[in-house]
Formats: C-alpha cells, sequence, structure tokens
C-alpha cells in the first residue's frame, strides 16, 4: 500500500495570532468557487459583529456583479468585505486576525492548499462534507476542524467555532496548527525520501 504524496505547502507563521471574528474565504472569484452559497449561509449565521471576507482575483465579472447584488439584497453590505487584490503580507494579516476558513467547492477541487494555509495561521477550517476533498484528506473527518452539508450547517459550524470560549477555541486552533504541519515542506521531504 502507497501512501499519497500531497504537494508541499509553503507556510507563513505568526507566534501570537489575536483572534478576530473574522470569517474568510481564499480563492479566485469564480462560480465553481460557490460563493453565493457562501452569502447565503453568512446570512444565517446567529453571531454579531462577525466580519466575513472573501479574498480572490475576480474571473468573472459577471459573477462578481452577481455577488455584490446578492450581498446587497441578503443585507451584508456592513458585514462583508471583497478583497479583490491582497499583497501575500496582507493576505496573511487577514488569515492571522481570523478564526474561521472557509471552503464551499465539492468539485472538482479535492485538495484544498487555502485551507491548509488557514490553518497554519491558526484559523479552524469549515469545509464540506464528502468522499475526498477537504474533509477526509485534510481534517480527518472532523479531527481537525469542521464540516457540512448544506447552508444551515455551514452557518452553524462558523457559530459554532465563533462561540468557542477563548481557552477552546485556542486550544483548537493549536491543533489546528499542528496538523497543517503534516503538509509543510519539510514533512514533504521526509515523506519523499522514506
Amino acid at each position: 500500500v502507497s501512501d499519497v504524496l500531497y504537494p508541499p505547502i509553503e507556510m507563513s507563521t505568526h507566534p501570537n495570532p489575536q483572534k478576530l471574528s473574522f470569517v474568510t474565504i481564499v480563492g479566485r472569484i469564480a462560480h465553481e468557487k460557490r460563493y453565493l452559497f457562501a452569502l447565503a449561509a453568512f446570512k444565517k449565521v446567529r453571531k454579531k459583529n462577525v466580519q466575513f471576507n472573501i479574498v480572490g482575483e475576480v474571473f468573472s465579472d459577471r459573477y462578481y456583479s452577481k455577488l455584490v447584488n446578492e450581498q446587497k439584497r441578503l443585507g451584508l453590505s456592513e458585514t462583508l468585505v471583497f478583497h479583490r487584490k491582497l499583497s501575500k503580507a496582507k493576505l496573511d494579516e487577514l488569515i492571522f486576525a481570523s478564526k474561521v476558513i472557509v471552503s464551499c467547492q465539492v468539485d472538482p477541487e479535492s485538495f484544498n492548499l487555502t485551507i491548509i494555509e488557514g490553518m497554519a495561521g491558526g484559523a479552524i477550517p469549515v469545509v464540506p462534507h464528502g468522499p475526498g476533498g477537504a474533509w477526509d484528506e485534510i481534517l480527518d473527518h472532523g479531527a481537525y476542524g469542521f464540516g457540512y452539508k448544506n447552508e444551515d450547517d455551514c452557518a452553524k459550524s462558523i457559530d459554532h467555532v465563533l462561540n468557542l470560549s477563548d481557552e477552546e477555541f485556542y486550544s483548537f486552533s493549536k491543533k489546528v496548527q499542528i496538523r497543517a504541519t503534516f503538509f509543510n515542506q519539510i514533512n514533504f521531504k521526509k515523506r519523499l525520501e522514506s
């Protein structure tokens, strides 16, 4: 039996991240990333004073316009920020500040690099349940984050993370950061040589 050799991730680390009630998604702004789903889930999050962030380059102006219209229709204009272009340093700052990193894509992406980068920054992942993908490959069926099947589940998982006590959050965040190191360049090299 052979092991899957995942690509190495170059990770930024931060010694003591000060976490805010930020929920962040990172990835190109395109239909397959399912950001309309994300907006609907964000609307159902009960926790107040949350900032939702979608970070990525616009691949479709038409889709981006649709998202902005939906943002307004759902009343998310005050709580959802689109970051269309961020430097690596600014992206790292945002991830270090985020409590939650979310993925909404279910197909065709099975290995989600941005989820691992978020985990390395101490953000707790919320991803779709399903065979293959981040739920199986990265979160080990929920050992290192939370999954969902629909908008309601996604919102509940986000709320769960945001409502953890500081002690519970930072304990789980540390566990998630340790898991992310499994995918770093040092461990990749060790697995490659073994």
